[in-house]
């Protein structure tokens, strides 16, 4: 009788936990790589509810559902992808009712159907409480039955430390490392998938996440191998305020109920919020047409232009606010109050908040077919952490979309995988695993070793500042040029640091130390493809090419490490909507 296929899945979000519930039931064997604890993984995304073509008699259809993404996301993302996750929503609804998700209902007891924004379909489905709240706890139990059952094996607190390749280049498992005992293992895979979130680390407290998504996973696969995509897009929140570690959001909910967003230069508010959040007006009062651009995209851009026009001037520099216009008895608005009276000690519903763009996703990462399975066979990549998706969350609705479909979508390609080819991890000798548990070991020791006059944490707030200087949501050539040059200065001061804790038992600092040599490769990838990509495009904004050029740049940006450094290409995008429509999203600039 033929064994259990093995199935790796490193990283325990929503895209990882969906991906393994669903190979469990298609009879895999799966061990899911958890950094944390299985209770605390997952980040829900910020989306009240989940998008899905279900309105078929008012019009809608997932059709229509996928050229709105795709226009919301630029035209750059892959586009049977997209089409294949806007077909597959319903049944994702309907999965989530089945797990427990409550949905709001109609007085007829119908699934309840909303449109998130003003002129937008209504296709987002909601709950009292936030959907992804609920999706990732439904999901936790089924993984927890799946334990039970012993079709799911979890591994807390270890972390991804490289891939294992065989003789022929292909996946044959990984390394990793136990964050707490510090021992390094090697696991055996037929197949192995990446699902462990995107590198918003690299901007370090401008984030929302802090240094949490250090993207270490993805720089380690670039250096073995894998190929990377569209890095040089960086997702910027609007409406965020900057604490110690990282940046916190305004809640879409507050948003949503009415605020008024303004800039301060020249001593006097110079652009507003409207009142429904869908768009901007200037301060007499004049509307402008920004039809097909996402508000989020809109006020980034606005605010950089200002910061832009007005900084090194006689005028002070702009700074934004924003104000509740209407305070709601609810608990979002309590614990909002909370957590800006903790942090800076001001009255939220009645005083403006200063705020500023913080990080809220890298759009790029690992590169992948349309099958989901990168340059190195056998290594699939599934939600923030590669590239496919690009801007498909940018539609307000399809952020948790996003991730349970592709969790979804890519289980479905690595059991078509597994079922067709030849096992390499069940097939590769034990030699190679125990050469690469030995490589890292290693390199754990080479690590242990640094004695230079610099701190690895010092160091990395110094680069972080340096990110945002220069690859923040305003860039110019020259400023990605510096960056560059900082990168690789960076990289040489590293080695010229100390480490001041050596022992082998949750040593923290090591992981940091191993996690900012990653965030250096990638932050090099992440300048060097935007210093070449010479246009505007979604939250790429480049102040000396200020318009969209789909004639050279309707591509997607593939990179490859070489011997000197990262090498680019360009592949055109697999297109089933033509460029046209893509120009209803040219409006943004603000008139007068």
């Amino acid at each position: 009788m033929r064994a259990k296929p093995k199935i790796i899945i490193v990283g325990a979000g929503i895209t990882g936990m969906m991906a393994a519930v669903c190979l469990a039931d298609k009879g895999a064997d799966v061990s899911l790589v958890v950094s944390c604890d299985l209770q605390a993984a997952g980040v829900p995304p910020d989306d009240h509810g989940i998008n899905a073509a279900l309105n078929i008699k008012n019009g809608d259809s997932p059709e229509m559902h996928f050229r709105d993404t795709i226009i919301y996301g630029e035209g750059l993302a892959g586009h049977s992808l997209v089409d294949h996750m806007c077909r597959v929503a319903p049944h994702i609804i309907h999965y989530l009712e089945r797990v427990g998700v409550v949905f709001l209902k109609t007085p007829e007891n119908a699934l309840e159907i909303n449109a998130p924004y003003r002129g937008t379909v209504a296709r987002q489905f909601d709950g009292e409480v936030p959907v992804g709240l609920q999706a990732l706890k439904c999901l936790k139990q089924q993984i927890r039955k799946k334990e039970l059952l012993e079709t799911v094996r979890i591994y807390n607190r270890w972390e991804f430390l490289s891939l294992i390749l065989d003789h022929a280049g292909l996946c044959s498992g990984i390394t990793i490392q136990n964050a707490r005992t510090m021992e390094i293992a090697a696991l055996k895979a037929d197949a192995v998938i990446m699902a462990d979130g995107d590198m918003t680390g690299l901007y370090g407290s401008y984030s929302l996440r802090g240094p949490d998504n250090h993207g270490y996973a993805m720089a380690q696969l670039y250096r073995q191998g894998a190929y990377l995509a569209n890095c040089e897009f960086v997702g910027f929140y609007p409406y965020a305020f900057k604490t110690a570690d990282k940046s916190i959001a305004v809640p879409s909910k507050i948003l949503e109920a009415g605020c008024e967003v303004w800039a301060s230069c020249e001593g006097e508010p110079c652009f507003f919020l409207d009142e429904a959040g869908a768009g901007l007006r200037a301060a007499k009062g004049s509307n402008q047409d920004v039809c097909g651009i996402p508000s989020d995209v809109r006020v980034v851009r606005l605010m950089g232009e200002m910061l832009r026009k007005y900084s090194g001037t006689q005028y002070q520099t702009p700074e934004f606010f924003l104000k509740i216009q209407q305070p709601q008895p609810h608990d979002v608005y309590r614990r909002w109050a909370d957590l800006v009276r903790q942090h800076r000690g001001a009255d939220a519903v009645s005083e403006p908040l200063q705020i500023a763009p913080a990080v809220q996703t890298t759009l790029g990462g690992l590169w992948t077919g349309p099958d989901h399975m990168t340059n190195i066979p056998g290594l699939f990549a599934a939600g923030d952490c590669e590239y496919h998706y690009h801007g498909a969350a940018v539609l307000p609705g399809n952020g948790l979309l996003r991730e349970l479909a592709a969790g979804v979508i890519v289980s479905d390609h690595v059991h078509g995988f597994i079922s067709g080819a030849e096992r390499t991890g069940a097939a590769a000798g034990d030699e190679i695993f125990s050469r690469a548990v030995k490589q890292q070991q290693e390199r754990l020791s080479d690590a242990c070793e640094l004695n230079g006059p610099e701190g690895v944490y010092g160091l990395y707030e110094e680069f972080y500042e340096t990110m945002m200087s220069g690859l923040g949501f305003v860039r110019d050539n020259d400023g990605i040029a510096h960056t560059l040059k900082k990168i690789d200065e960076f990289k040489e001061r590293l080695q010229r640091v100390s480490l001041n804790d050596r022992t082998m038992f949750f040593n923290q600092e090591i992981f940091f130390f191993r996690h900012f040599e990653g965030m250096l490769d990638l932050a090099f990838v992440v300048a060097k493809s935007a210093l070449c990509r010479n246009e505007t495009r979604g939250f790429h904004y480049k102040t000396e090419f200020a318009e969209r050029d789909d004639e050279n740049y309707l591509k997607t940006t593939k990179v490859k490490k070489g011997s000197d450094g990262p090498v680019l290409t360009y592949e055109d995008i697999e297109s089933a909507l033509s460029p046209e429509p893509l120009a209803l999203s040219r409006g943004w600039v603000a008139q007068g």
